[in-house]
């Protein structure tokens, strides 16, 4: 029971309120980008490289790319969730050197999205779980 005079658990509990108030508005920008980008220029991108880590007990494959936005090189990441440390490794090594179709914001390159449905059937699975690391 919480007590209506203790200061730390109204710090707590007021931690808890920005924190999600943060996930929430992080996942409204992401979406609204996403769903934006539908009509933005599309690029060839290459996954550069990729690191298998774990992170809070769950293990991930940290994919980097690069594409080209007229004559300028950019770069963007995915972080793609996987089962295990073998699952995490396997990822990066699948996806070292495959070709994505990035969408670009023609008003900022520097932004970019990797969309589903843009994509080559073989990648559809791992990216359905993906986050798009925002800039």
């Amino acid at each position: 029971m919480m007590s209506p005079h203790d200061p730390i658990q109204w710090l707590g509990l007021l931690k808890e309120g920005i924190v999600a108030a943060i996930a929430i508005v992080s996942w409204i920008i992401l979406w609204h980008r996403r769903r934006g980008a539908l009509h933005w220029p599309i690029s060839y991108g290459t996954v550069e490289f990729g690191i298998a880590s774990d992170t809070d007990n769950k293990w991930i494959a940290d994919l980097s790319y690069s594409y080209t936005a007229g004559t300028e090189f950019y770069s963007g990441r995915i972080v793609l969730p996987a089962k295990n440390e073998d699952d995490a490794h396997e990822k990066t090594r699948r996806w070292k050197g495959q070709v994505l179709m990035v969408r670009y914001s023609p008003d900022r390159p520097e932004i970019s999205v990797i969309r589903l449905g843009d994509q080559q059937s073989w990648a559809l699975s791992d990216l359905k779980l993906a986050r798009v690391q925002v800039r």
